[in-house]
Protein backbone atom coordinates (compact mmCIF):
# COMPACT_ATOMS: atom_id res chain seq x y z
CA UNK A 1 0.00 0.00 0.00
CA UNK A 2 1.41 3.45 -0.36
CA UNK A 3 0.79 6.70 1.18
CA UNK A 4 -1.01 9.54 -0.21
CA UNK A 5 1.18 12.78 -0.12
CA UNK A 6 -1.79 14.66 -0.34
CA UNK A 7 -3.25 13.28 2.56
CA UNK A 8 -3.47 14.64 6.09
CA UNK A 9 -0.70 13.46 8.66
CA UNK A 10 -2.09 11.64 11.57
CA UNK A 11 -1.36 13.27 14.83
CA UNK A 12 -0.60 10.79 17.74
CA UNK A 13 -1.57 13.15 20.30
CA UNK A 14 -4.49 15.63 21.60
CA UNK A 15 -4.16 18.76 19.39
CA UNK A 16 -4.02 20.80 22.43
CA UNK A 17 -2.26 18.49 25.18
CA UNK A 18 -2.05 19.88 28.32
CA UNK A 19 -5.05 22.45 27.81
CA UNK A 20 -7.00 23.31 31.20
CA UNK A 21 -10.71 22.20 30.58
CA UNK A 22 -13.23 23.01 33.05
CA UNK A 23 -16.54 20.12 32.60
CA UNK A 24 -19.95 21.13 34.10
CA UNK A 25 -22.25 19.04 35.14
CA UNK A 26 -25.15 17.79 38.07
CA UNK A 27 -24.25 14.04 37.42
CA UNK A 28 -20.99 12.48 38.88
CA UNK A 29 -21.29 9.56 36.70
CA UNK A 30 -20.84 12.04 33.38
CA UNK A 31 -18.35 14.28 35.25
CA UNK A 32 -16.00 11.09 36.25
CA UNK A 33 -16.29 9.24 32.73
CA UNK A 34 -15.14 12.98 31.14
CA UNK A 35 -12.44 13.11 33.30
CA UNK A 36 -11.12 9.43 32.57
CA UNK A 37 -11.72 10.12 28.88
CA UNK A 38 -9.66 14.22 28.63
CA UNK A 39 -7.14 12.88 31.47
CA UNK A 40 -6.25 10.36 29.05
CA UNK A 41 -5.76 12.23 26.27
CA UNK A 42 -2.93 14.64 28.13
CA UNK A 43 -5.67 17.36 28.93
CA UNK A 44 -5.56 18.70 32.69
CA UNK A 45 -9.40 18.70 33.66
CA UNK A 46 -11.16 20.60 36.86
CA UNK A 47 -14.63 19.29 37.23
CA UNK A 48 -17.39 21.32 38.78
CA UNK A 49 -20.97 19.96 39.85
CA UNK A 50 -23.03 23.12 39.30
CA UNK A 51 -22.91 25.96 37.43
CA UNK A 52 -21.72 28.29 40.71
CA UNK A 53 -19.09 26.22 41.35
CA UNK A 54 -17.54 26.18 37.68
CA UNK A 55 -18.29 30.20 37.89
CA UNK A 56 -15.80 30.14 41.19
CA UNK A 57 -13.35 27.80 39.50
CA UNK A 58 -13.41 30.20 36.39
CA UNK A 59 -12.76 33.27 39.10
CA UNK A 60 -9.03 31.56 40.84
CA UNK A 61 -7.97 29.93 37.33
CA UNK A 62 -7.07 30.29 33.98
CA UNK A 63 -9.32 27.67 31.67
CA UNK A 64 -8.40 26.72 28.63
CA UNK A 65 -12.44 25.54 27.72
CA UNK A 66 -15.00 24.66 29.21
CA UNK A 67 -17.91 21.70 28.44
CA UNK A 68 -21.14 22.40 30.09
CA UNK A 69 -24.24 20.40 30.75
CA UNK A 70 -27.10 22.72 29.12
CA UNK A 71 -29.93 21.40 31.46
CA UNK A 72 -28.78 21.75 35.18
CA UNK A 73 -31.26 22.78 38.22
Amino acid sequence: MTSDPTAPALVSRAPFEGATLLLVDDESGVLNALRRLFRGQGYTVLLASSGAEGLQILAQQPVDLVLSDMRMP
